[in-house]
Order: C-alpha cells, then structure tokens, then sequence
C-alpha cells in the first residue's frame, strides 16, 4: 500500500542524516516502525548535516501513535504531519480584464535608484545570493553568475516550469539590457516549490540547511501564506 502520510521529526541540533534516522528508530522502539512505516531518503549527494527526518506512514492513526512516540524522545524538537503549501493565483471577477500597460525594462532598478549605487561600485560582486523559489528557465542567458542548482521537491529538475523564480533571478542579478539589482552577484537556485506550486516543510527545512552548510550571504525568500503557522519552518526561519 503506498504511503499517505508524512510525518516530519524535527531534531533539537544538526547532525548527519544517519545519525538521525537511528535516532527515529530509536525512539520508535524499532518494534514499532515496521508497523508504523519507513523513514524517507534524503536528496541523492546530500552529504549536509541536517535536523529533518521524514517518516512516512500509511494512516493519521499511525502518524499520531509515531508522533506520541518521539515526543518523549529527548531530541526531538517537534513532530508532526507535514504541511503542504501551495500558491493559488487570486479570483478574478467575471469582468473583462484590462491588459496591462508595458513597462520599461529598467522600470524597477530606475525607480529604486539602483544606478547610484551601481556608480558607487555596488554591484553584488563577490556576494552570494541562494534564490528559494520555483528553479530556473534552462535558457538564461540574461543571468551567466548562477553557479548552481538544486531540486528539493524530488522532480529531478530544477526547470522553472511556473515563471516565478526566473523572473526573480532576473531582477536580482541580470546583466544583460534589462539589469537586476544586483547584477555581479553569485546566484545559487534553490528549488523548494514543484511544477504545481507545492511546497512542504520537509522541502524548505532541507534547503535551509543547504543554505546554512553552504554560508551564503543572502537568502531570497519571495514566497507568502501560511508559513508562519508552520512551527518548524517559523523557528528555521
């Protein structure tokens, strides 16, 4: 029967993802894990440390009985079913929609004079930026200084097949015609949100410590909803 069910256990320190998963089962009594179900793989390469394992389950009424469980377990920091977020475009009313007017290229950057500070040789260089968001158009043209990318969402692509993310990278770090704010920056993209527009804690907790072990600079984060309500993803934070 194909698991349903997905509890994420959130440990109180960094550690090796083994070292976790021995942890889980520990405090699962190993007699009641085979009942309870299997503990998830990590991304393939991940060799990171990390405070996330995935347990996967066939019921709510097993979830809560392995959440019971670790609980009681001193390392660990919480556990519970794993949240699911999606971005949903807003209602439009029946009422014809105007098309918008077309902006100029360089209407963001003119607007928040980002020249001033370009002339004063702030351009991002040597500053390394991790994009959170949806990946990454594979024509890019516009954006040479991306370094690297990662899928979390298990897709096994780190295409941007919603838009978002693509036109971030572009208003963070372009250096073509149309230039981003920070266009000398070091641009690593970080997929967290899939071709649906789903995202999950377990997906965001990782490429946090992704971002954590790497020691990036910055972190975007152009994404809304109902994180906060996520304690996991509230306390990474």
């Amino acid at each position: 029967m194909r698991d349903q069910v997905q509890v994420v256990v959130h440990a109180r320190r960094l550690a090796q993802h083994a070292e976790h998963a021995a942890l889980t089962r520990l405090a699962l009594r190993r007699r009641l894990l085979p009942r309870v179900g299997r503990i998830g793989r990590r991304l393939e390469g991940a060799d990171w440390p990390t405070d996330v394992v995935t347990l996967h389950v066939a019921s709510s009424a097993e979830a809560a009985r392995a959440r019971r469980a670790l609980l009681r377990h001193p390392w660990v920091s919480s556990a519970g079913l794993e949240r699911r977020f999606t971005y949903r475009r807003p209602l439009t009313s029946g009422r014809r929609q105007q098309r918008p007017r077309r902006m100029p290229r360089d209407y963001v950057t003119n607007s928040l004079n980002a020249s001033h500070w370009w002339r004063q040789g702030a351009t991002g260089h040597g500053v390394r930026v991790a994009i959170f968001d949806t990946g990454l158009n594979g024509h890019h043209p516009f954006a040479s200084h991306v370094v690297e990318m990662v899928d979390f969402t298990g897709e096994r692509t780190t295409d941007d097949r919603v838009g978002h993310s693509t036109f971030m990278t572009g208003t963070i770090g372009s250096h073509a015609e149309c230039a981003g704010f920070a266009p000398g920056a070091e641009l690593t993209i970080v997929r967290v949100f899939d071709s649906t527009q789903r995202s999950t804690t377990a997906w965001f907790l990782e490429g946090f410590n992704f971002a954590l072990h790497r020691r990036f600079d910055l972190v975007n984060l152009a994404v809304g909803g109902p994180d906060f309500r996520d304690a996991p993803f509230a306390a990474k934070v």
